[in-house]
């Protein structure tokens, strides 16, 4: 995905329809890279980044919500050394504030410089954020979908669609299984099933050095 979006901006006045294919011809599993799951194979697609990298006129930030903490750690930990040669890009990785243990897990905690902890929107910004949205959304479901949302924007969408939807946002169960896993197996483990149970939240920020 980042070297097709870099290779984009590298050229913007080049066919869109030739954006897509390179697009999809970098992601399938039977394109010209095969599994990206290979050392190898991610060792190329470094090498081609950074060659699309150059080809820019001034360096970019590359930003990522909601990436898997165990893929997260398998690129900005096993790969950091390769990255950090990458000329003209600084990286923000965003995740679940409560799985960032996880992402920092050394050997990437070496890659990341700062961490930034976004506190939760005020119930006013919230309110905002669900109505800019959903705008017909009643004020009874609105408070509903705060409730729910706990000032987290990922989850205020989500529950605001489930709402919409006709689903009840409830987190309850949720709450319940957090408490379960805490008193078996620790904070890490009460954590990781919160993680779990919002996969695409953004808590936090990371920034590389």
């Amino acid at each position: 995905m980042l070297v097709a979006r870099v290779g984009r901006l590298a050229q913007p006045d080049g066919s869109l329809a030739r954006w897509l294919e390179d697009l999809q011809a970098l992601s399938m599993p039977d394109g010209p890279f095969g599994t990206v799951a290979q050392p190898a194979i991610l060792m190329e697609l470094i090498d081609l980044l950074g060659e699309r990298l150059v080809e820019l006129e001034r360096p970019v930030c590359l930003m990522i919500d909601g990436v898997l903490p165990a893929v997260a750690h398998g690129v900005f930990g096993t790969l950091r050394n390769e990255l950090w040669t990458l000329q003209g890009a600084s990286w923000i990785v965003a995740g679940e504030s409560a799985a960032g243990p996880l992402y920092r897990e050394p050997p990437a905690d070496a890659f990341f410089a700062q961490t930034v902890v976004l506190a939760p929107l005020s119930d006013a910004a919230a309110r905002k954020l669900v109505h800019a949205h959903i705008p017909n959304l009643g004020e009874t479901d609105v408070e509903k979908v705060l409730a729910a949302g706990g000032g987290n924007p990922r989850r205020l969408l989500r529950a605001a669609a489930d709402v919409q939807a006709g689903i009840s946002p409830d987190e309850a169960p949720t709450r319940e299984m957090v408490g379960k896993a805490t008193s078996l197996g620790g904070q890490l483990a009460g954590r990781l099933v919160e993680y779990l149970s919002w996969p695409l939240s953004d808590a936090s920020e990371l920034s590389s050095r």
